[in-house]
C-alpha cells in the first residue's frame, strides 16, 4: 500500500503567508474604516457557516451522490484517491448543469459537486484529475477556509480581489495534490484545456502549437490581469502544472 500523501507535498510557497496577509488586510481594512468589531466579525462568520451549510444541503437535495453501486467506475477513482489522502468525511455528487464545473463546499463533512456535463464528456482519467483536484482542497483545508473568509470579504469593497492572490494560490495546490494522484500530466492538460475552451474543441486543440502559446504567456499584461480573477489563468495553470512534473517526476 502507498503512503498517505501529505499536505507539504503539494502546498505551494507562500500560500499560508498570503492566506494571513490577506485576512489581516481585510480584518485592518473593515476595523478602521467601516468600524467592524470584533462582534460584527464574529456574527458574519456565523451567519455565513450557516448559509454555506443550508447552500450545501440545497445542493445535494438536487444531485446524486456517487457510491459503489451508483456510477462504479467515477466512484472507485474517488475512493482510491480519498484513501491516498487519508479522508472520510467527504462525498462526491454529480449534478445537472451544462457547464463543465466542480467545487468543493461544506465542512466538517464535505461535498464535492460536478457538474454532468464533465461527467458526460471527459474520459475516466480526466475526471480523475477533477476528482483529485476537488479532494485536494479538502486535504489543504481550503473548504473550511472559503466557508468563513466568504462572509467576511462581502462587506468590504475589494476584499474579493484581495481574497484572489490566496484563492489562485489554493488552486496551484488543488493542481499539484491531483498530479501526485493521478501521475498523468497529459490528463491534466487535456481537462484543462477542455474545460477551458469547450469539451469538444479541446479534443481537437494543437497541443504542439499550444506549447508555443504557453512559451509567449509570461508577459506583464498577462500577470497583471490574473489579479482580477479567483482562479488562475489556465496557461499559467497548465505551466504550473508541466514545471511541477518535470520537477517531482521526471529530475527524480
Amino acid at each position: 500500500m502507498e503512503d498517505q500523501i501529505k499536505i507539504n507535498s503539494f502546498r505551494v510557497d507562500g500560500e499560508g503567508l498570503t492566506l494571513f496577509l490577506t485576512l489581516l488586510i481585510v480584518l485592518t481594512v473593515g476595523y478602521f474604516f467601516f468600524q467592524l468589531n470584533w462582534w460584527i466579525t464574529l456574527g458574519l462568520l456565523f451567519l455565513g457557516f450557516i448559509y454555506i451549510k443550508l447552500q450545501q444541503a440545497q445542493l445535494i437535495g438536487n444531485a446524486l451522490e456517487v457510491k459503489g453501486s451508483q456510477f462504479p467506475e467515477i466512484f472507485e477513482l474517488f475512493k482510491t484517491h480519498k484513501e491516498r489522502l487519508g479522508l472520510k468525511k467527504v462525498n462526491l455528487y454529480i449534478r445537472q448543469d451544462p457547464q463543465p464545473n466542480a467545487f468543493t463546499i461544506g465542512f466538517p463533512r464535505a461535498s464535492i459537486i460536478m457538474s454532468s456535463s464533465l461527467v458526460e464528456n471527459l474520459t475516466l482519467k480526466e475526471l480523475s484529475f477533477v476528482i483529485a483536484h476537488e479532494l485536494g482542497h479538502v486535504k489543504a483545508s481550503h473548504n473550511i477556509i472559503l466557508t468563513f473568509i466568504n462572509p467576511l470579504g462581502t462587506g468590504i469593497p475589494g476584499s474579493s480581489i484581495i481574497f484572489s492572490f490566496w484563492q489562485r494560490k489554493a488552486e496551484y495546490s488543488a493542481d499539484r495534490c491531483s498530479l501526485i494522484l493521478t501521475k498523468s500530466v497529459e490528463s491534466a492538460i487535456t481537462c484543462l484545456l477542455r474545460i477551458t475552451i469547450g469539451l469538444e474543441l479541446g479534443k481537437k486543440v494543437n497541443l504542439e502549437v499550444y506549447r508555443e502559446q504557453l512559451a509567449n504567456s509570461g508577459s506583464n499584461m498577462v500577470r497583471v490581469s490574473e489579479a482580477m480573477s479567483d482562479h488562475p489563468l489556465t496557461t499559467n495553470r497548465i505551466n504550473k502544472v508541466v514545471s511541477f512534473w518535470k520537477e517531482s517526476f521526471i529530475r527524480r
